[in-house]
């Protein structure tokens, strides 16, 4: 393999029998990277040719269909009768991720040059219109088909539906809500404090990370400062956006970790639907928490304002 600034480029076999030598060249190769140090973009390219040793002891030769012309199609080509040779396979291109220590993505040559010609092939195509409710209009009321509807087929509304009136009458089907004299929804009922009544927890859990359920019903059941546990709002950003940092304690790093999320009254779905100042507010926290806590361990004071 050669990189295309011809470089040499360091195997997996080379480096695991001579990572424990001493010296910056070895060191710089086990860093792989796909930055070089002259601002170039590298990548690797694998010419393959081999041999492969034939050790089939019986062939089974079979019909797989036609072709429009009515010609046979069969699978003689899986059967080949001696050894396989391979001089000239696809390149396969090796791209170190920018950061050594995430490895490197292997892609077929084919593969890219498709795709480059054609960037349509690697996009996600847009979410087809879908709604249960429509498409039964004038059979019977919505809301008691929904309601008698098979588990596994609520699941698949609750995902996939773009219908907003749906998922309201979906929602209700899977906790006790509370609603104001104009039928909007303004909490859920609670069995005791810090547990909702939810009767399907993954239905609700599902239905409000649809985004095509109505932003008033993702506030009560998801967004809610304290709707979905005890943690502590320990921070706060507020120019231009509205973001929360989150003290998480019952978290998977044993001394907890922060968490900053997008406020209940800046609902962001998309990547897309982020803006410039949302990025600002979330890394302002994420920084500000570094500072502070960089400060606390070397015994820095820092003039901060009072908590509300």
């Amino acid at each position: 393999m050669v990189y295309y600034d011809q470089k040499v480029f360091v195997s997996a076999t080379f480096l695991s029998k001579n990572m424990f030598l001493s010296g910056s060249s070895q060191m710089t190769a086990m860093l792989r990277t796909c930055v070089t140090s002259t601002g170039k973009f590298r990548v690797g390219v694998h010419r393959p040719s081999y041999a492969v040793r034939n050790l089939r002891d019986q062939d089974f030769l079979l019909r797989l269909g036609t072709l429009p012309d009515g010609t046979v199609v069969d699978n003689q080509a899986n059967f080949p009768s001696g050894d396989v040779q391979e001089t000239n396979g696809r390149w396969i291109y090796e791209i170190p991720n920018a950061f050594p220590f995430h490895g490197a993505t292997y892609i077929d040559s084919v593969w890219a040059a498709a795709r480059a010609a054609n960037l349509s092939m690697i996009k996600i195509a847009p979410q087809p219109d879908c709604s249960l409710s429509q498409s039964i209009a004038g059979i019977a009321d919505p809301q008691a088909v929904i309601n008698s509807l098979p588990l596994p087929i609520k699941y698949a509304v609750a995902a996939n539906s773009t219908d907003p009136v749906e998922l309201m009458l979906l929602a209700k089907t899977c906790c006790q809500m509370e609603f104001n004299e104009k039928g909007d929804p303004i909490g859920l009922r609670y069995l005791r404090p810090g547990k909702a009544d939810i009767d399907d927890f993954e239905l609700f859990e599902t239905i409000a990370n649809n985004p095509h359920l109505p932003d008033r019903y993702k506030e009560i059941m998801v967004l809610r400062p304290g709707v979905q546990g005890g943690s502590e709002i320990v921070g706060r950003c507020d120019q231009d956006t509205h973001v929360f940092e989150y003290l998480r304690r019952n978290s998977y790093i044993p001394w907890g970790h922060y968490a900053a999320n997008m406020g209940h009254d800046a609902v962001r779905y998309r990547t897309s639907d982020l803006t410039l100042a949302d990025m600002r507010g979330l890394r302002h926290l994420y920084y500000q928490r570094m500072v502070v806590t960089l400060a606390e361990q070397f015994g820095l004071h820092l003039n901060l304002p009072s908590a509300a």
